[in-house]
């Protein structure tokens, strides 16, 4: 009788599948790095309450936070092209990794967005009206006092979003991008061990996802950041 499952083989599929990280980081890196920048300006726009600014940026918040990361990027592959065709743009021929890094960026920038904004928050009063005391301007206090301390502060949650984010790209193999879910879906259909290609694909996504933790926690013990990286496992 075949046996269900076969964990030999499952871990034989490993190198294969792995193949696909590359693809993961061509989407992990931009998104990253974009969401980032655009949760940082975000961050800034709630932390100065400006009312007309402040009310766009909790409404892009809510909007993607909101809905789930699969209904965000089946939006904007199957109906945001359709859409810019009618304004005289194409882009229905585009790379759907495209679409993934533009999804991933600007869901990753709503969630960033609060852990820069508490961050900011989250600093000595004290420090800012020494800063001030001092004669700095108020660029210098934000980029000599509060964004060393912020930057800081918010490292863990960084690095959280970042594991979120590396875990959060195996939904792109449902519009077509061939990264690591993408290579195992491919490797099950055609080895008929679809259990066994999905099995090697959740050990990738755990040794790197443990790997990025266990980096995250040493790099905030070593700078005295407040907490770390939430665990992937729990203990």
């Amino acid at each position: 009788m075949a046996s269900f499952f076969d964990p030999v083989t499952a871990v034989a599929l490993v190198p294969a599948i792995a193949k696909g990280l590359g693809t993961t980081m061509l989407m992990v890196v931009p998104a990253i790095t974009g969401g980032s920048m655009l949760g940082f300006a975000i961050a800034l726009v709630r932390v100065r309450a400006t009312p007309i600014l402040d009310k766009l940026a909790k409404a892009y918040i809510s909007v993607f936070r909101g809905t789930p990361l699969l209904v965000q990027l089946f939006l904007a592959y199957f109906a945001v092209p359709g859409l810019l065709y009618a304004m005289g743009i194409d882009v229905r021929r585009a790379d759907p990794i495209w679409f993934a890094i533009a999804t991933l960026g600007l869901n990753q920038a709503a969630f960033l967005s609060e852990v820069f904004r508490s961050a900011i928050a989250a600093v000595d009063e004290g420090q800012i009206e020494a800063g001030r005391a001092l004669g700095l301007k108020e660029w210098q206090v934000g980029w000599l006092v509060v964004l060393p301390q912020a930057a800081l502060l918010a490292l863990p949650g960084w690095g959280n979003a970042l594991v979120i984010l590396f875990q959060e790209t195996s939904l792109a193999f449902t519009i077509g991008v061939m990264e690591v879910m993408g290579s195992a879906h491919a490797s099950g259909v055609r080895s008929y061990q679809s259990l066994e290609a999905y099995a090697a694909a959740a050990l990738i996504f755990i040794a790197i996802s443990l790997t990025l933790e266990a980096v995250f926690s040493l790099l905030a013990r070593r700078l005295g950041a407040p907490g770390g990286t939430s665990p992937v496992v729990g203990s």
